[in-house]
């Protein structure tokens, strides 16, 4: 490996003293624009590359591509010599090292067309306005002809005036013809007289709707007046004797139907909110009931990524009906659902009216399967403290489910027990996939487990300390078992016994066993 390494950075360093940087470029001129075209060659060092870039002499740059034969463009404002430079710069990122800097430069001469040409404008008052077209290309016998952009007809020669009576912003066109070329050139005047061009302004209604909801929206003409603010004010009645002076608003109907809709709009000045022009907008719209929401039960599926480890999961989320009267559950719908911590979304869809429950499993083999609790909406890992879903038939979003995770530790203790159906004991009476938490002296699950097919579960490699075993299944009642001291001498204890019926689960009172011979201890 060590050789290898050695050999790597003497071939860099080999690269690095062969790589050469030759610039050069090509170019061609079109009137103001330039374009280079890059000749380069530089010799590549492997996982670097070269930066290159164009000075153009009227103080502005170019980044280009360094591949031979990349064009790159520049315009220039006025004709004239400018001094292109091209620059290459090669730097080995990996070794820190300046390869190589080369530079290369060209005087470049740019000329506009002869028949390039500006506009000067002298404003005269009242409307008036003087236009002089200058030509910059040095053309001679040109023709000059204007478009003053207010529908009058086009005017030739220069200098030329022209009156404009209505307010506006206007386009004044130039194009100049001469040598057997034209050039087109253009500038803008805004005239106000005090007064707008309300033919020009229409007032205009937009509008959405949902259901018996509609919103409204001021599209009436938009007015552009540099150096001041003119805007658009409406007064809205909505037909069924309600009105607003909102200028977008939104109207809730109170019965389905047909309504005129009336929208008066002024154009007002925002230094002063003198009005300019009003006009008057109609609508028809049409509301009708909205469709009712869906019947749907959803929600998402989260858990503490950083606290378990576990970034993505297959769960499985059941919904589940409780008949207090006949002490009976069923598990009415389910879904498989893959995802991340973020939140894995889960529905269910045309349930009656009535009182749920949400809980959601790891499934397993799927990671986390070890540690995330099944656990209720919203957070509960007890039946009994699960926070209730009363469904009414519509949409019940949000019932979101937090799984909550043990906090397992690693140690000598051992706790082993079962769970039998009715008063009998023994493995044909075994109640199988009953849900076992271990939990410490504060009550808090530390583990979990379920019994298997003969009713037996176990926890092993348990810390020190004070443990008892609730068997969590609905809609059992559970008495969890007493404390369990897990001492020096007293690590294995065995015969955490429960019976099991159908409204309750209880400790068995009897066969507790310290399975090392030692003497097991019960809290009082």
């Amino acid at each position: 490996m060590k050789k290898l390494l050695l050999t790597l950075i003497g071939l860099l360093g080999i690269f690095a003293a062969q790589a050469q940087c030759n610039t050069s470029f090509t170019y061609t001129t079109n009137m103001l624009t330039v374009t280079a075209t890059n000749n380069s060659q530089v010799t590549l060092v492997p996982g670097s590359f070269p930066t290159t870039y164009y000075t153009w002499g009227d103080n502005s740059y170019t980044i280009s591509n360094f591949t031979p034969g990349s064009m790159t463009s520049h315009t220039y404002t006025a004709g004239g010599n400018y001094l292109v430079t091209l620059h290459t710069q090669y730097f080995d990122t990996l070794n820190s090292v300046l390869i190589c800097d080369d530079t290369v430069s060209q005087w470049v001469t740019v000329a506009p067309s002869p028949c390039a040409s500006t506009i000067t404008t002298v404003n005269n008052g009242s409307g008036s306005y003087t236009f002089t077209a200058n030509n910059i290309g040095g053309g001679t016998g040109m023709t000059y002809t204007w478009n003053f952009g207010d529908g009058s007809a086009s005017v030739s020669g220069s200098p030329v005036s022209h009156t404009y009576t209505n307010s506006g912003t206007y386009t004044v066109s130039l194009v100049t013809t001469g040598m057997g070329v034209t050039c087109t050139t253009s500038t803008s005047v805004f005239y106000f007289n005090g007064t707008l061009n309300c033919a020009n302004l229409n007032a205009n209604i937009g509008s959405s709707v949902s259901g018996l909801t509609v919103n409204f929206s001021n599209t009436s003409t938009n007015v552009n007046m540099p150096g001041m603010y003119i805007y658009k004010d409406g007064s809205w009645s909505f037909g069924d004797g309600n009105t607003s002076t909102a200028n977008n608003p939104t109207h809730t109907y109170a019965t389905p139907g047909t309504y005129s809709v009336t929208m008066i709009n002024e154009w007002k000045d925002s230094s002063n909110n003198a009005v300019y022009c009003t006009d008057t907008a109609y609508a028809t719209v049409t509301v009708t009931m909205p469709p009712p929401p869906p019947n749907l039960i959803s929600g998402s599926v989260f858990w503490d990524s950083l606290g378990t480890n576990v970034f993505a999961t297959t769960v499985k989320v059941w919904l589940i009906t409780f008949d207090s009267l006949t002490n009976t559950i069923d598990a009415v719908d389910s879904v498989i659902a893959s995802g991340n911590h973020w939140g894995i979304p889960y529905s269910f869809s045309n349930h009656p009216s009535g009182e749920y429950r949400t809980k959601a499993a790891v499934l397993n083999g799927a990671p986390g399967a070890n540690n995330l609790m099944p656990t209720y909406h919203y957070s509960s890992t007890y039946w009994g403290t699960a926070n209730l879903i009363y469904h009414t038939g519509g949409s019940n979003l949000n019932r979101n489910i937090y799984m909550q995770s043990g906090t397992p530790g690693s140690g000598p203790g051992f706790i082993a027990g079962n769970v039998t159906m009715g008063a009998g004991k023994g493995t044909g009476a075994g109640a199988p996939g009953v849900l076992i938490f271990l939990r410490n002296s504060n009550d808090d699950v530390v583990r979990f487990t379920y019994t298997d097919m003969n009713g037996d579960y176990s926890f092993g490699n348990i810390p020190a300390g004070t443990y008892n075993v609730y068997p969590e299944n609905m809609p059992q009642i559970t008495t969890p078992s007493s404390d369990i001291n897990l001492v020096s001498g007293s690590y294995t204890v065995g015969g955490v016994d429960f019976v099991k019926n159908s409204t309750e689960i209880k400790p068995v009172t009897t066969g507790i066993e310290d399975m090392a011979g030692a003497a097991f201890s019960m809290a009082p």
